[in-house]
């Protein structure tokens, strides 16, 4: 399996872009007052105000609200993986699709696996990682 420089390119802007941003985002969450720490620290401040009382209707809507979007997304990274799992069984097609759009080599069919696998592997960590943040 050779990767043209093409998509050694693409590859190596994919891992800097998202190394560079995850880096970024959480040097900047933690510098300024981005509406994630702002959210952050009211969330710190309402849970303090929460122990000392008795949940209202309005509090207890709110967090199944954020709870129901989170879900959301997890079900939707989930409809993800399972497209990206189904079209490993039709790798020949895809290279075909992918051959007729300009500007593209004829491509290996090792390597639109690998790609498939890669994306699984981003959507299966996106699942996790909006599990992770529904635990109680």
């Amino acid at each position: 399996m050779v990767m043209s420089w093409l998509d050694a390119l693409a590859l190596s802007v994919f891992l800097v872009s998202w190394i560079g941003y995850t880096s970024f985002a959480k040097r900047k969450a933690k510098n300024t007052n981005c509406i994630a720490r702002v959210m952050h620290q009211q969330r710190i401040h309402w849970m303090s105000q929460v122990i000392a009382k008795e949940i209202r209707v309005a509090e207890a809507a709110l967090l199944a609200n954020l709870e129901r979007n989170i879900a959301f997304f997890a079900s939707t990274t989930l409809l993800i993986i399972a497209g990206v799992l189904t079209l490993f069984s039709q790798v020949e097609k895809l290279e075909t699709v992918i051959g007729s759009i300009l500007f593209t080599s004829s491509p290996n069919h090792a390597f639109v696996q690998v790609q498939l696998a890669l994306l699984a592997g981003i959507f299966v960590l996106a699942f996790f990682l909006f599990s992770w943040s529904m635990r109680p």
